[in-house]
């Protein structure tokens, strides 16, 4: 079984977070990009949700060739839910070294909705686009 966050076909890899994004039930519209290079590639853009709700995406990613495939996978991500009027939901990333907040990995949330900061180490299991989008919808439509 492939690891999570592996390598995966390059041209897979962009067509899930686009699919993700159309298809969802949570999502109402959205404005992912992708722009890449021969050796990398980012998706970005917001993903507007029911219950006005928007989802920050920011994911970086690698391309190597194997066996004259394209290959890609995730190496920085970022996914800020926040309500628009900017009040912040949660937020999953690893913008920093895992000494910065005592954690093992880099990957870690920020979980606002009980009303203050509270940050989580998720490891190395940290969620795709759909699992966020999953979490925000049973967040508010219990």
């Amino acid at each position: 079984m492939p690891e999570k966050h592996g390598w995966n076909d390059l041209e897979d890899y962009l067509h899930v977070a686009l699919r993700v994004a159309e298809h969802h039930p949570f999502v109402v519209d959205h404005t992912l990009s992708v722009q890449r290079s021969p050796e990398a590639g980012e998706i970005s853009g917001d993903v507007f949700c029911h219950e006005h709700i928007i989802l920050d995406v920011s994911k970086h990613f690698e391309i190597r060739t194997r066996r004259n495939r394209k290959e890609a996978r995730t190496v920085r991500y970022a996914y800020h839910a926040r309500y628009e009027n900017g009040e912040n939901i949660l937020r999953y990333d690893n913008a920093h070294p895992p000494q910065h907040l005592g954690h093992p990995t880099r990957h870690h949330k920020h979980d606002w909705r009980s009303g203050r900061e509270e940050i989580s180490h998720v490891g190395n299991d940290w969620p795709h686009l759909s699992e966020v989008l999953d979490e925000l919808q049973e967040s508010v439509w219990k």
